[in-house]
């Protein structure tokens, strides 16, 4: 029935789909989500939106919570219950919307501790990045590897097309990624993961000579791809984050790696090395300054200390002599204590 929030939410998540707003991949995610609300509460599901109760809906919630669910999971089905009561307000099937207002239903808080990805630790990657230049390299996808390093860019290096490589202009341009179909199914998409993905990035002289090698050793295919497998098609995401795996086993690193976390060692060590925060925020594909130095920066000890000496310094200009008599009477005093004792 349209009036269940299965309902619903398979009438909105179809328009969504139909009309471009939302691509096959979210469509995949939608329908995981509301497997998922169905496993844990038919009832919920399958009951008129008009005969559930708050107390019904907090139940469930809570339940998640307790089962022991992450933070971003508890954030989708939450997101999508709200959902289905909004547009269920709004076609008048309903007279009250829980989650509306100041009293309205919260989303919960997991009981798990949220782990934030973390860039590879500086002697890491340094071991990382010196495998991969090594003429013993062994392993496979060692352009993509290197190019997601030195550009910063998400696994999706994987949807990067010959033409896509501008070296008369130095520009990589970022048009699209790797996705999933309504199947999961990885595919080739036809746009970034954001609108602000959609950039263009300088070329250097570190990544012009891995672009020449990928060039230079690509296979034929029919979507012209600078990396495809043997049948033409995309690499998957796990294709090569089991091989990221496999490298840092073999050259000691005891990190849990995956492939995000060279986007991530892409920001922290871009910022270290005192790079401008709008410059990071454009190669990174940021919509704004706080994605980049929230989610995507891990600060060293050494860079934070460096940065906040500059605060030491400035008092020390301001005050001048005051504040080096102020130490040394400090010593002296220390000093005649000693004696003392």
């Amino acid at each position: 029935s349209s009036l269940t929030i299965e309902g619903i939410t398979l009438e909105f998540m179809a328009s969504k789909n139909n009309n471009g707003t939302n691509c096959d991949n979210t469509y995949r995610t939608y329908s995981e989500v509301l497997k998922r609300i169905k496993k844990n509460s038919i009832d919920l599901i399958y009951k008129r939106i008009d005969k559930i109760t708050r107390k019904e809906v907090e139940d469930f919630l809570n339940f998640q919570r307790e089962k022991g669910y992450a933070q971003n999971t508890l954030k989708k089905d939450y997101q999508m219950l709200k959902q289905a009561f909004g547009i269920a307000k709004e076609r008048k099937y309903i007279t009250e919307d829980f989650f509306d207002g100041y009293y309205g239903i919260q989303m919960p808080q997991s009981i798990l501790p949220e782990e934030k990805v973390k860039a590879f630790k500086i002697e890491d990657f340094k071991a990382l990045l010196e495998y991969l230049y090594s003429p013993d390299f062994k392993y496979s996808h060692r352009d993509e590897y290197l190019i997601a390093i030195h550009c910063g860019l998400r696994i999706g290096v994987l949807g990067l097309k010959k033409q896509d490589i501008d070296f008369e202009n130095g520009l990589l341009h970022v048009r699209r990624t790797t996705t999933s179909d309504k199947e999961g199914h990885t595919i080739l998409g036809d746009r970034t993961k954001t609108p602000s993905g959609m950039r263009d990035i300088l070329l250097n002289e570190l990544t012009v000579p891995v672009f020449e090698h990928a060039i230079k050793n690509m296979k034929p295919n029919p979507n012209d791809l600078l990396f495809c497998n043997k049948k033409g098609n995309v690499f998957t995401d796990s294709t090569l984050n089991d091989c990221l795996k496999r490298i840092c086993k073999h050259v000691g690193i005891e990190e849990n790696a995956h492939n995000h976390m060279l986007r991530h060692s892409y920001s922290t060590n871009s910022y270290s090395a005192g790079i401008d925060y709008k410059v990071l925020e454009e190669t990174l594909g940021h919509a704004d300054i706080k994605m980049t130095m929230d989610t995507y920066t891990d600060l060293p000890i050494e860079v934070q200390r460096k940065e906040l000496q500059k605060y030491v310094d400035s008092v020390k200009m301001l005050l001048g002599d005051s504040i080096n008599r102020y130490t040394k009477e400090e010593k002296i005093n220390v000093s005649l204590e000693n004696t003392k004792e």
